[in-house]
């Protein structure tokens, strides 16, 4: 079964939580929709555009495909996240292991995060897990990933790559982050594996 999310309404909040990443400075929300897209806005009290995620409610598994259609500019670094380590039932609920397919201007990186209380400034231990790189079109790019075993395949702007991590989750939540400047989503897709 294939689901696709257009922005033009607020059907979609249905399906979504807001989220944040241990390090996220404010608990921002996606301004109204413009055209059907939504964007992360420059927030004047931490100098910086907001860190804003959507997360599902409904947990995914093996063979679920997501994919989302974006555009960035500047530092904008469009992020699709997965992950099982999240609490249930809470405004703006904080996950702590996650994963992150970043698409920025030099290419894509995918991260494995864990909250690292110790590090007051930016509480979180990132790790580069692979990465590629070349010049993306921050114009517009659709970004896809395909969920297996302890492994996803990412496709994007005719490159795929797979990657292989012991903690990748069985069950997972998945969604998209603006994250590191400005960002945009138009459409956002999940299918289910039969």
């Amino acid at each position: 079964m294939t689901k696709k999310y257009h922005f033009n309404n607020d059907e979609w909040l249905d399906d979504f939580t807001y989220a944040r990443a241990p390090h996220t400075k404010s608990n921002a929300k996606y301004g109204p929709a413009v055209n059907g897209v939504l964007k992360n806005e420059f927030n004047s009290d931490i100098g910086e555009e907001d860190y804003v995620s959507l997360i599902s409610k409904k947990k995914y598994g093996a063979g679920t495909v997501i994919s989302v259609k974006c555009s960035f500019s500047g530092t904008g670094a469009p992020c699709l996240v997965f992950t099982d380590d999240m609490p249930e039932n809470e405004d703006f609920p904080e996950y702590g292991l996650h994963f992150e397919v970043c698409i920025y201007a030099g290419g894509v990186n995918v991260w494995h995060i864990i909250r690292f209380p110790e590090r007051i400034g930016r509480p979180i231990k990132p790790t580069k897990i692979y990465f590629e790189r070349w010049n993306v079109n921050a114009e517009g790019t659709e970004c896809t990933v395909r969920f297996d075993r302890g492994k996803i395949t990412v496709c994007i702007e005719g490159r795929e790559f797979s990657v292989e991590h012991e903690d990748f989750p069985e069950n997972f939540r998945v969604g998209f982050t603006a994250c590191e400047g400005p960002c945009a989503f138009s459409e956002f897709t999940v299918t289910e594996a039969d």
